[in-house]
């Protein structure tokens, strides 16, 4: 028989509650298209100090996304212990990342990015670890012609020393 310390069952539960709570609680079982233009609960969510941090920290590395920043939007990050999933594609480590998927695509003649924001964050707290669910919409130019796609994302933040990372971020 298997056993666990405290930090791996804290973060099964963590990923358990990632994975199945946040997206019931989030939709209120309906699709992001049914929702759209409604004013949802996280419109007037109270958020503590350190919740309050997270978002701010997550609002900041969009708006670095959408200045096609890399070097500031590695800051944001936990390094090689971060990873991130979009669709069906992941990267594992900030190197990985950044040099195999962000630099590439950002400096392709055939895609231009012209916007990325994200909306109705909702933070749910931790002490080491938490996360945050988002909606995020994506406008850019792919051989000329304007697209846009619009998503829902999770990323789930590490505390380091009293500071708050993203560890891991999964859109779709």
């Amino acid at each position: 028989m298997m056993k666990f310390n405290k930090s791996t069952m804290a973060a099964v539960v963590l990923i358990m509650g990632v994975s199945v709570i946040p997206s019931i609680a989030y939709s209120d079982g309906k699709h992001s298209y049914e929702m759209e233009g409604k004013t949802t609960e996280s419109d007037q969510q109270h958020l503590s100090l350190e919740a309050q941090k997270i978002k701010q920290i997550l609002i900041a590395y969009s708006k670095a996304i959408g200045k096609g920043d890399i070097e500031k939007m590695g800051s944001f990050l936990t390094g090689e212990t971060f990873s991130v999933v979009e669709g069906k594609h992941a990267n594992w480590g900030w190197q990985d990342y950044r040099d195999n998927h962000l630099t590439p695509e950002f400096n392709s003649s055939k895609f231009k990015l012209l916007e990325y924001n994200i909306s109705d964050i909702r933070v749910g707290e931790g002490h080491m670890l938490s996360y945050a669910v988002f909606d995020f919409e994506l406008v850019y130019e792919w051989e000329g012609e304007r697209k846009n796609k619009k998503g829902m994302g999770t990323a789930i933040f590490e505390n380091k020393k009293g500071e708050w990372f993203i560890r891991h971020i999964h859109t779709s």
